[in-house]
């Protein structure tokens, strides 16, 4: 199970129903557009300092080592700029006939960097920092 908290601000009257339901298809749509299954139970709650804050609860998360959940990097200089975090511990370079896949394992997370250009692929294997570990898998 995942829980996703998303504070809400806005100039409107949260506790109109109306407004409620508005802003609750707004946060399902956005997670369906990241990928998230439609299938949620939805839950507000009143938090200390007053202000308030949707819950969302996701079923049926495929969870990986030891449950902390995987990120998708979009750009390569985000990619590096992970790689070369302190916490960083490896990478795991994936090819295949269509893309190939830049996995770094840091402390909570597994970061994954897709490129379908092969070019870009070998100038970033060759830019990633020397003290890491790489690793090619076919």
């Amino acid at each position: 199970m995942q829980v996703i908290r998303v504070k809400v601000q806005s100039g409107q009257d949260v506790n109109n129903l109306d407004i409620k339901s508005a802003v609750v298809e707004q946060i399902r749509q956005k997670l369906k557009d990241h990928g998230m299954a439609e299938n949620t139970t939805v839950k507000w709650r009143e938090q200390p300092d007053g202000e308030e804050f949707y819950k969302e609860k996701e079923r049926s998360v495929k969870l990986c080592f030891s449950g902390r959940m995987p990120r998708k990097i979009e750009e390569i200089k985000d990619f590096l700029l992970t790689a070369r975090r302190k916490d960083a511990k490896s990478v795991k370079i994936k090819k295949n006939k269509d893309n190939v896949k830049f996995k770094v394992r840091c402390s909570r997370y597994l970061y994954t960097l897709v490129i379908t250009d092969k070019e870009k692929a070998e100038k970033l294997k060759q830019s990633l920092p020397p003290g890491l570990a790489v690793k090619e898998l076919k």
